[in-house]
């Protein structure tokens, strides 16, 4: 995550450093500049001492970032997108035993740290609209995480009348058998960088995934396919594609299934690797 370019650079040239790669995953939307600033910026990315060799993205989504917003030439940009290790099989776990949690529910879950930045206060919000207002008593949220707004959250809970539908389980040292566990996957964060890995691991579960359509949160879902995507901020919407699932368990398996196998064709490891390498090389060739 460092600058893609800085006067920094122009130093460790002069003392012989030939090339210079940065790898950027910083999280968030940026706001497109003016074209004035945006040719400024294009003409400080094309001099050639100060600047960058190349730039390696974790996702489309923040390469064209860096393109768009930061103008930096595209023939300097690429993309190794996160991947993740295939999980071995796993027992998953029994949360009705490990959490007191009624059988009749379906489970809903988010991991991530207890940040607000995650959203979910947005989705203990989306819950009290189906628990409270719509009387739907068949739906449990886990909320798998540890961090500084831990507390807050479980108090906004209680406060919303919600507290036995939810469960704060902390800290897991290994998560893969409580989402196999689950029966799909809430992600309403305010900014990723693309994707998280969280939402890579919902999907190798087996877990379709529901995601706001901020275009750093949404990039590897597929609307329809292996989830659902509403409009950010959106209490109506969101709970309208939460209720989908909970009324049709048939389309859960089926979005379910196709989320694994598209986790597993494009967001392998391995893949990641071989764009990572692919990458370095073309930087240094040219």
């Amino acid at each position: 995550d460092y600058s893609s370019c800085s006067l920094k650079y122009l130093i460790l040239r002069l003392i012989g450093i030939k090339h210079i790669i940065v790898h950027e995953h910083a999280p968030g939307i940026r706001e497109v500049p003016g074209y004035a600033k945006l040719l400024i910026k294009k003409l400080i990315h094309r001099l050639p001492l100060i600047c960058a060799s190349g730039l390696i993205a974790t996702t489309e989504y923040v390469r064209r970032r860096h393109i768009d917003v930061l103008g930096m030439p595209e023939d300097r940009c690429y993309c190794a997108t996160n991947g993740l290790p295939v999980q071995p099989a796993s027992q998953p776990t029994n949360l009705f035993d490990e959490y007191g949690i009624p059988e009749n529910r379906k489970v809903m879950v988010t991991t991530g740290r207890a940040n607000k930045y995650k959203g979910v206060d947005f989705a203990l919000d989306v819950l009290a609209q189906l628990v409270v207002d719509r009387h739907e008593k068949n739906i449990h949220y886990i909320f798998c995480g540890d961090g500084p707004d831990l507390e807050a959250f479980k108090s906004t809970a209680k406060s919303l009348g919600v507290q036995d539908h939810v469960t704060f389980t902390g800290h897991l040292d290994a998560v893969f058998p409580c989402l196999e566990a689950c029966d799909f996957a809430f992600h309403p964060s305010r900014g990723e960088v693309g994707y998280s890995l969280s939402i890579l691991e919902y999907m190798q579960a087996g877990l379709p995934v529901i995601v706001p359509d901020n275009p750093s949160v949404c990039g590897a879902t597929i609307d329809g396919v292996t989830g659902y995507i509403y409009k950010e901020h959106d209490l109506s919407d969101a709970v309208a594609k939460i209720n989908k699932f909970l009324t049709d368990p048939l389309e859960v398996g089926i979005m379910g299934k196709q989320a694994r196998q598209h986790v597993l064709e494009e967001y392998r490891l391995e893949n990641t690797h071989d764009q990572l390498l692919r990458a370095i090389s073309t930087i240094v060739a040219s």
